[in-house]
């Protein structure tokens, strides 16, 4: 196998918000796309905060904390360890390739770190996001063509969820994927884990645990209990709403898009099963049957923090509370909404982190990088659309020519010679000759269009590999790594890509099979 790379920002592959944050000319933001010194010297945590943290891991991994795992683990009682974090949801069997990609780029950002500060130490963090409800986003995975869904009660915490009828899944997934016995494994025994964070927590560990990756389930109450406070000050005050909500002023004055909206409380209550939306009604705070006034409810997050669940707007800052953060990493949609957060971290006076773009991957196996190498293709050309590939290629490799520029412009000139001698004899008769040269074009056109279609056919082999492909690297028009399975892509570019990561300049690695 062998690497190469496309930049995100030659071939303008980022929203605009996210290209300004890594060239770093978003004026109305001073986040960073890389951790600097001065937060590396500057982050730190309570030892409280620690003892606790490391405590809930010992307890979440049970006698899997071994090894490089628990050496990291141990050492985040320590002043001088910090985290590189990236979070995720729970999707089954990982989900799609992306997964893989961000939590490779955590892992090499933290041994980048640890060799220019060596007098600190720097643990990899997958935070899950165990409080999630959006089961429709996580129950579903795709094997090549195919699309595997796990139909499961759902409504309330992901994590939470048994993993009942996971194991016959797990089986028509093998089936489809053919993985070798190890892997074929592993996703067995992630099946038969009781709930969806232990089965998850037990996957990544089986291919990152190596590396000392640290698995963190934040839906714990002695976590909770170090930000219950934030979450009081958010029913009370609701502040979070005018703040996120003003810079989102000023970023859509700058003609960018937001990510996320703020809301004027931005928690939910977790009970029978179910994470229900706090909304305020009057003077009341009501969620499904439950109500309270603002004094019960600040009393309840106090007396019990685990029956409540921030939101998107709250989770990074209940993230940062926890962990000695240096930097996040995040996809094109994560750092486009931490970058809607700068100042509500600073109201809160808590510690914001380097937001950093992952790193992306495109997988192309060995029968089709051997087609393109046949119809001299690379992979820059199929970040075109397939219709613009094809007529580009048939342009330049078709057998009869399919351009008709020089005759458009022969007839253009003609038309626009007899223009100016029927003008000088009676300018009346110039609407005539413009009509007389629209039809001469549109016809030419619809020649030229008839013809590219019989040099289709004529092509045929080689325009169905040119749309194969793109297929293949391209469905549906989405990047490869938004849809398609690492275990469906192929196992070895886990070890492939975690080599070829530039975590200095993040990019798109592109694998390809020899």
């Amino acid at each position: 196998m062998r690497a190469s790379h496309l930049s995100y920002s030659q071939h303008q592959l980022l929203p605009d918000i996210v290209g300004r944050h890594l060239a770093q000319t978003n004026t109305w933001s001073k986040a960073v796309a890389f951790p600097t010194t001065e937060i590396v010297e500057k982050r730190n945590v309570s030892s409280n905060i620690r003892d606790v943290l490391a405590n809930t891991l010992l307890n979440q991994y049970g006698n899997r904390a071994v090894g490089s795992v628990r050496e990291n683990i141990d050492a985040l009682k320590e002043d001088n360890t910090l985290t590189v974090t990236t979070g995720h949801q729970l999707n089954i069997f990982t989900g799609p390739a992306f997964f893989i990609y961000k939590i490779s780029h955590t892992i090499r950002l933290a041994e980048a770190l640890a060799k220019k500060y060596p007098e600190k130490r720097f643990v990899p963090v997958y935070w899950m996001a165990t409080e999630d409800h959006d089961f429709e986003e996580i129950n579903h995975v795709h094997a090549y063509r195919e699309k595997l869904v796990w139909d499961a009660p759902s409504g309330g915490p992901v994590g939470r969820m048994k993993t009942t009828g996971l194991s016959a899944l797990a089986e028509e997934f093998i089936a489809l994927i053919k993985p070798d016995e190890r892997v074929a494994e592993m996703l067995r025994e992630y099946a038969k884990q009781g709930d969806l964070a232990s089965a998850t927590r037990y996957l990544v560990h089986e291919l990152f645990g190596e590396y000392g990756l640290v698995v963190l389930d934040a839906d714990a109450p002695e976590l909770k209990t170090f930000f219950a406070d934030e979450m009081v000050n958010d029913i009370v005050h609701g502040s979070a709403m005018d703040v996120v909500a003003a810079l989102n002023g000023e970023i859509t004055a700058a003609g960018l898009s937001v990510q996320v909206n703020p809301r004027r409380v931005n928690l939910f209550y977790l009970s029978d099963g179910l994470r229900l939306r706090i909304d305020r009604e009057g003077e009341k705070l009501v969620a499904g049957n439950y109500r309270w006034t603002v004094e019960e409810i600040a009393e309840e997050i106090k007396r019990s923090p685990e029956k409540f669940s921030p939101n998107v707007i709250l989770r990074p800052l209940y993230q940062e509370t926890l962990l000695p953060n240096v930097a996040v990493i995040g996809g094109p949609g994560e750092v486009s909404y931490w970058l809607q957060l700068e100042t509500l971290f600073a109201a809160r006076n808590i510690a914001y982190p380097a937001i950093v773009m992952r790193a992306g991957g495109v997988y192309i196996p060995a029968n089709l990088a051997a087609k393109m190498e046949k119809l001299k293709l690379t992979v820059e050309d199929f970040l075109q659309q397939p219709d613009d590939i094809i007529r580009a290629w048939l342009m330049h490799n078709a057998a009869q020519s399919v351009t008709f520029d020089a005759e458009i412009a022969q007839l253009t000139l003609l038309a626009d010679t007899l223009k100016e001698q029927v003008i000088n004899i009676d300018k009346s008769l110039t609407g005539k000759a413009e009509a007389m040269k629209t039809k001469w074009l549109t016809e030419l056109d619809n020649l030229s269009k008839a013809a590219v279609k019989a040099v289709k056919q004529s092509e045929e082999v080689s325009v169905n590999q040119i749309r194969q492909i793109h297929e293949t690297l391209f469905p549906a028009n989405a990047p490869q790594e938004r849809s398609r399975n690492i275990f469906a892509l192929n196992p070895a570019i886990i070890t492939f890509f975690l080599q070829h990561i530039n975590v200095e300049t993040p990019n798109l690695v592109v694998m390809h099979e020899e």
